[in-house]
Formats: structure tokens, sequence, C-alpha cells
């Protein structure tokens, strides 16, 4: 794959100043950034992290106490594992897809029976692979954007389209796998959430608990420039 040319982040958003303030008293050794991530990668873009339930970096604003996500989200499923797995990709530079090492990343949150995956890419879109109805800039700093795609084939219900689980939502209301776009900066991120079990399927379909779901995301690293 061809490099592509770098987008501006956008550091100067005042979202995140206190995060820069701290990047610039602070140095980072790649020891460091592995322990934090699981990734020796030196980021040059915002990295989202979910507080309260990973590694604390020295970088990032200050964090909520490590509580359970339930009491700030009112439909996050009991059935959700309290230590999440966390994976970000690439681990190495070497794993960067020809791109600029620490350009782009995705970040996965295993909770069992729901799973978050988050990604953050700076390398500017191909114009000519872009269609008409997509955009070539984000939306304002801050916005949040909540879609969903439809499955097909859900063997989680029967045929009257009943969930096989008691008090889980039905085929009909179900609506399906969140993807968020969240804008920060200059930068478009997205958030997709799959809710793989009937038990977490009524988080999916809550959006006010997803939004909410997104403020809980802080920078955890990358390197302003």
């Amino acid at each position: 794959m061809a490099s592509q040319d770098l987008q501006d982040v956008g550091w100067n958003d005042p979202y995140f100043a206190p995060y820069v303030a701290r990047a610039r008293n602070l140095s980072i050794s790649r020891s460091d950034r592995a322990a934090i991530l699981g990734s020796s990668v030196s980021f040059s873009i915002p990295v989202f992290g979910l507080s309260g339930v990973e590694k604390l970096s020295p970088l990032s604003n200050e964090w909520r106490v490590a509580i359970p996500l339930r009491p700030r989200l009112t439909s996050w499923p009991d059935c959700a594992s309290t230590k999440p797995i966390v994976t970000t990709v690439p681990e190495t530079d070497a794993q960067a897809a020809g791109l600029t090492p620490g350009s782009w990343y995705v970040r996965t949150f295993d909770f069992g029976c729901l799973q978050i995956v988050v990604e953050g890419d700076r390398n500017a879109p191909d114009k000519a692979a872009l269609g008409s109805d997509q955009r070539s800039t984000p939306p304002e700093s801050g916005t949040i954007e909540i879609r969903y795609e439809k499955e097909n084939g859900n063997t989680e219900f029967d045929e009257g389209g009943r969930s096989i689980v008691p008090g889980a939502v039905s085929a009909s209301q179900d609506r399906g796998t969140p993807l968020i776009s969240y804008a920060r900066g200059n930068l478009l991120y997205s958030f997709t959430i799959v809710c793989s079990q009937p038990e977490s399927r009524p988080f999916c379909n809550d959006e006010a608990s997803l939004r909410n779901l997104v403020a809980e995301f802080d920078v955890v690293a990358g390197q302003p420039q």
C-alpha cells in the first residue's frame, strides 16, 4: 500500500489541551508505551482509551476512579466483564501496512458479551475513492453520529422473531450493529459496538447510553507535534 499525505490532527483543539500540556513535559519511552498500550509504536495521532478499565497512562487526563461502567451507563449489560481484554494494532512499526508508523490504529475492548472497536487514521483519504455522499472533512469537533447496520441470519432469535433469551429485544425491535462516528480535532474516529449475545443487545439499541459510552473515552497516547 502506497504511503499517503497525513492530515493535520488538530492538537490545538481545546479538548486536547490537558493532554498536550502533560505530553510536552513528560517523555514516554518505548517500553512505557508497550506497558500502557500493548504496542511499542509511537503514535502521532490521539489514541483513545477507556477510563477505569485499562492501565492509567501518565499522559492521560484525570480519569475517574476505576469503578464498573454500569453506574454511568444505564443499559450496560450485567454479562460484561469488569476486566476486558484490550488489544492495539499495530503493535510494532513493521505492522504499519505500508503507511507511516503511528498514523493509524485499531483498538479492541473485549468485554465478553460485547466488544468495542475504536479506529483512528490520519492518512488523507483517496479523493477518487470517496463516494458522492461521503465527507472529505469531519463535522464540528465533539460531534457524535450514530447509525445502525442491520445483520442477516441472526440465530439469536426464533422463527417468530422472538429472542431466545427472556427479557432481550425481539428481532423486529433490534436495530443492528451501532456504528458511531466521533469527531475530535480535525479527524473522524469510528466506534463499532458489537453486542454479541442477546443479553447485551439492549445496550446496543440505547442511543443515550452509546453517546455516554463515547464520553467515557479519553486520550491515553499520541505525540503532539
